[in-house]
């Protein structure tokens, strides 16, 4: 670190789920901090990996209209849900319309849940004029494939009789033809992006029902069940509409929506993270910087495949600047993190502490944290 000038540190954390907001861990970061380098030139830029909780982020970044619609939640009741707008593009978040926190954990149905709430905010934002669906799709309570999406958008999905079948997972194998000639838009004629932070394809062992059913309230028989369909999916949809979904990488996100944008909107799969990093603009604030700090509520093998702590790790590295991670937890060993530039993991779980407790002074504790690192920091010099 140079000396001669105040030290750079950028602050660009995800949440801390249960416990503290983006902008929280960054203000107790930043608190930390100060205690121990008070002439530090700090940069706070809050983040998300593009699931729950990425439209809050960019509502910091970019000057947006919130736009209010009444839609179907995941299991076709009334709901008032917001989404995004700049310019023509409009950001939606599938789980504000679709999501597993709008059910109480006895109402959880892999099998009868839909997505046909975020097809109506999609539709109500190219009613609007929008021309570009950034669709975020973390945090889903369901597995359909994203055939509830696309009966929002005027497809149709035909049984044995040519009646519509009720767009739902359960529903998925009773699929004869899907007709799009009512659609309600050419996918041609606009830009789709959907935004994950998953990489497994639609079905098989790493497929969405597999992988995600069981959290969604799936029983074994559940998953077989779902797994059939959306690989009975994605051969109707390959011989109907001239679409390969089977084994896209992201395909599985949110119960197969990654699937559905591809086959009914002819979206391109992006990183949630890199997605994020590239639209709040991270990189041109590093120039300079003799510090990153990072984190997560959990730094797990997980975090190494997508999530926000790997994307600013990577960014960190191709900036040659030392990177660090403050955590609640961690299940990895320095030999497992290390490789990705990570220096330094510094976690509030500590041996003795609950899991309750530390979530109730998790901001004191992040910021206790950042005054050690700090401290450290110093020592480097």
């Amino acid at each position: 670190m140079d000396t001669t000038k105040r030290p750079k540190i950028i602050i660009a954390p995800d949440k801390f789920k249960g416990s503290l907001s983006a902008r929280e861990v960054c203000a107790a970061i930043r608190t930390g901090i100060r205690q121990v380098i008070p002439e530090a030139e700090i940069v706070e830029h809050p983040l998300a990996d593009g699931g729950e909780g990425s439209l809050d982020i960019l509502a910091d970044f970019l000057e947006v209209e919130v736009v209010e619609a009444i839609v179907q939640d995941p299991l076709f009741r009334p709901l008032r849900a917001t989404y995004l707008r700049h310019g023509e593009t409009a950001f939606v978040e599938m789980a504000r319309a679709s999501g597993l926190p709008l059910l109480k954990a006895t109402e959880r149905s892999a099998r009868a849940t839909t997505t046909y709430g975020t097809g109506q905010l999609i539709r109500n934002a190219l009613q609007r004029g929008s021309r570009e669906i950034m669709l975020f799709v973390g945090g889903s309570a369901t597995t359909d494939g994203g055939i509830g999406m696309a009966s929002a958008l005027g497809y149709r999905f035909l049984d044995k009789h040519g009646a519509p079948v009720k767009p739902v997972g359960e529903d998925l194998m009773r699929i004869e033809r899907i007709d799009g000639d009512q659609r309600y838009v050419d996918p041609a004629t606009i830009r789709t992006v959907v935004v994950s932070d998953v990489k497994n394809p639609l079905y098989g062992e790493q497929g969405a029902a597999r992988v995600f059913g069981p959290q969604k309230g799936a029983t074994e028989q559940d998953v077989a069940l779902l797994d059939a369909g959306l690989e009975r999916l994605a051969e109707l949809v390959k011989r109907d509409l001239g679409v390969e979904i089977g084994q896209i990488p992201g395909a599985g996100a949110a119960g197969g929506l990654g699937a559905g944008g591809v086959a009914f909107l002819g979206a391109e799969i992006r990183s949630g993270i890199h997605t994020m990093i590239g639209i709040t603009q991270l990189a041109p604030h590093l120039q300079d910087a003799d510090l990153i700090i990072t984190g997560e509520g959990m730094l797990d093998h997980q975090s190494l495949q997508g999530k926000v702590i790997a994307g600013v790790a990577e960014l960190a590295g191709e900036h040659r600047i030392p990177c660090a991670v403050i955590a609640g937890n961690t299940s990895l060993q320095p030999t497992e993190y290390r490789p990705l530039g990570i220096q330094q993991v510094y976690t509030v779980m500590e041996e003795g502490l609950s899991l309750e407790q530390a979530i109730r002074e998790a901001r004191d504790r992040v910021e206790k944290l950042a005054q050690r690192l700090a401290g450290e920091l110093l020592e480097k010099k």
